[in-house]
């Protein structure tokens, strides 16, 4: 089994839900997304939509594997899935009770 480690992603939250990145995760094993809320004042809410087709782009067709959660300015979170019939996941952020910055890195455990 291989890992491939996904290029960190730096960024700042908006007042609606803005996808941050699509994870296709078909022959995925397991995928770790450390969320961290680098912010010093604000939190931020973030939610997982995962998707059976990885050509999907609608989300009515997706199902919320991670409703909406809020992170607490200067924390962090881990969110894993493992062994999953789905085929991508997006990661959605938005601001909480403000404008803040975040940080996103994966790790994926790919099939070999």
């Amino acid at each position: 089994m291989k890992k491939i480690v996904d290029e960190k992603i730096k960024g700042y939250t908006t007042s609606a839900y803005k996808k941050i990145n699509t994870y296709v995760i078909s022959r995925t094993n397991r995928i770790t997304i450390v969320i961290r809320n680098s912010g010093a004042a604000q939190s931020l809410k973030y939610k997982i939509l995962a998707y059976a087709n990885k050509e999907t782009t609608d989300t009515d067709d997706a199902i919320e594997y991670t409703p909406e959660t809020t992170l607490a300015l200067g924390t962090a979170v881990e969110e894993v899935i493992s062994n999953t019939a789905y085929a991508k996941i997006e990661l959605y952020i938005k601001d909480g009770d403000g404008k803040t910055s975040f940080s996103i890195s994966a790790i994926k455990q790919m099939e070999a």
